[in-house]
């Protein structure tokens, strides 16, 4: 029973609250906080994805006229725009990318393996933050661009005719990066005969061959469809803040959003899509319709027939 819950709250309550704490004490998100914590920072920011607000302004002026709501909503007692805009500037917003990647975890135990994706990041290599996605059972490949120290454990047989020039299991030695990621790795390679370079990658999928791990590189492109995947299905159509940091809460934020929606449609069984899903809330998070009753509707209507202006996700 959902005991009076409005819709919002109800959705809320399939996020672990704890497994969030953990992330904003990792990043001492909560320092000198005394109303505004990071878990209401969140609750505001989802509202704003889940109702299709176009602006930080615009979600606002919507809450403003919900304000007796607020703590029902588990939005706490200090939102206002300065504090949010504030909070999107300056609280670290590895904070949310790091629950974003235990949300897909469990979205991927969920939907058997089908939410499964790869992360490439080339450049600088942050440890610490290659082994919150390896903790959270996804993959990644990045490619090295600087000396790191390491010790070679065992090599594999290297396949040089599709490119490969060595193929190692190792170990980080610097005190720093071994603490930060304190797991084997593995590094490959490779020979690219189209630009004639030798590039090498980090990677810790240990089941995809060599040459699949290099490949995998070849296709960065995909970040591009990655990011049309996010205009289809999330709220990012402006941006709600003008740094790299308040942008990034707001990607992650949203990306939290569709997962949150992805485990509500296991979890309850329900036969609406996804999409479907985000536009029936977005019009009844302020309901207290229990929630499988409210995707169990006989005359509910299939909203992608609805105007596109009044419940357009991007």
């Amino acid at each position: 029973m959902n005991n009076g819950k409005y819709v919002f709250s109800q959705v809320i309550s399939f996020l672990n609250f704890n497994d969030f704490i953990k992330c904003v004490r990792r990043y001492n998100g909560n320092y000198k906080v005394l109303h505004f914590s990071c878990w209401h920072q969140l609750m505001c920011l989802l509202f704003g994805q889940l109702s299709n607000r176009e602006s930080l302004s615009d979600l606002m002026i919507c809450l403003a006229t919900q304000q007796s709501k607020w703590y029902h909503l588990g939005m706490g007692s200090g939102i206002s725009k300065s504090n949010l805009a504030y909070a999107n500037e300056h609280r670290d917003w590895h904070i949310f990318a790091d629950y974003a990647y235990l949300l897909i975890a469990r979205a991927r135990i969920l939907c058997k393996g089908s939410n499964e994706f790869e992360v490439y990041t080339p450049g600088y290599v942050d440890f610490s933050r290659l082994y919150v996605i390896h903790q959270s059972k996804a993959f990644f490949v990045t490619r090295l661009k600087q000396h790191i120290n390491y010790r070679r454990l065992y090599s594999a047989r290297a396949d040089k005719a599709a490119g490969v020039l060595c193929d190692q299991t190792i170990r980080l030695n610097n005190d720093k990066a071994s603490k930060d990621y304190p797991e084997k790795l593995r590094r490959v390679k490779y020979y690219d005969a189209q630009t004639n370079m030798e590039l090498e990658f980090l990677t810790n999928n240990f089941s995809l061959s060599a040459a699949d791990i290099a490949l995998l590189y070849q296709y960065r492109w995909s970040i591009e469809l990655f990011f049309k995947w996010i205009k289809q299905h999330l709220k990012v159509k402006s941006f709600w803040g003008y740094s790299e940091n308040a942008v990034r809460i707001q990607i992650y934020t949203a990306i939290i959003a569709y997962l949150t929606v992805a485990i509500i449609k296991e979890e309850l069984k329900i036969k609406y899509s996804n999409y479907e899903i985000l536009q029936i809330l977005s019009l009844t998070l302020l309901n207290k319709t229990q929630l499988n009753q409210l995707f169990e509707q006989p005359g509910l209507q299939t909203l992608k027939n609805l105007n596109s202006n009044q419940l357009n996700l991007i």
